[in-house]
């Protein structure tokens, strides 16, 4: 069991869920036998991602591949077929989101400053005189993508026939690029009162995004144009929770 409060659960497409507590995280199955960590726990013995806790984690599409940051900037992405660590870097500033591309062939990482950066998920082998002493792996080097003029929160990708990359920021609104030429803006989906924390979509649901804000409300968009099809109004819901004032 975590010796810490569980902070982020991540649920693969395999059926693999990840459970992160701090710095440390456990995989379990679907029957919640744990399968790799990064602690005494039993299963394969993961490698650390680097010092720091972890942010953030995402599975690709295909669920062969898994990634974390930390909040000390390691970003360390993982084959999921043995748990090894086939990819690591250092990113320039603090990283809040993950998600891999459509295709797995790179991760994005979304940071406090507004920047979204892609990195390569299987960096070039060094020539031997690139390794160090350990024999490291290589590092892969990162690619500027797009920018917000505001904190970024949150980075997903759609699941239709083109792909767009959504990300959405402190500045109360959902943006929805091209890929990969992410200067090309496709839509702002804007209607949030407040920092719009999350972003979602569903290969059953593909022109349609999901997003979570602090204003108390989820809503629903029409990817590609940005239209608000739908807004839930989460007072309601919880109101009984907080009947007393306490949640």
């Amino acid at each position: 069991m975590p010796r810490q409060p569980i902070s982020l659960v991540e649920a693969g497409p395999t059926g693999l869920i990840a459970l992160v507590f701090a710095a440390d995280l456990h995989i379990a199955d679907g029957t919640g036998k744990i399968v790799a960590t990064t602690t005494a726990a039993g299963g394969v013995q993961l490698d650390r991602p680097g010092k720091g806790a972890i942010k953030a984690a995402a599975f690709s599409r295909d669920g062969a591949l898994f990634a974390v940051c930390t909040d000390e900037k390691a970003v360390a992405i993982y084959r999921t077929g043995d748990w090894t660590v086939v990819c690591r870097h250092e990113s320039e500033k603090r990283t809040n989101a993950i998600a891999f591309d459509p295709s797995g062939a790179f991760l994005l990482t979304a940071d406090k400053f507004g920047d979204v950066h892609r990195v390569p998920t299987a960096a070039p082998a060094p020539a031997a005189a690139e390794r160090d002493a350990a024999g490291a792996k290589a590092k892969a080097k990162p690619e500027a993508l797009l920018g917000h003029v505001s904190i970024l929160c949150d980075v997903a990708f759609s699941y239709g026939a083109r792909p767009y990359v959504l990300t959405c920021d402190r500045d109360e609104k959902l943006r929805v690029s091209r890929y990969p030429n992410a200067y090309n803006i496709q839509a702002f989906g804007l209607g949030h009162k407040e920092f719009v924390k999350s972003v979602a979509t569903a290969q059953f649901a593909p022109d349609v995004a999901v997003t979570g804000a602090g204003d108390g409300t989820v809503r629903l968009w029409d990817v590609a144009s940005g239209r608000l099809l739908q807004t839930v109004e989460l007072e309601p819901v919880l109101a009984k929770y907080y009947a007393d004032g306490r949640a």
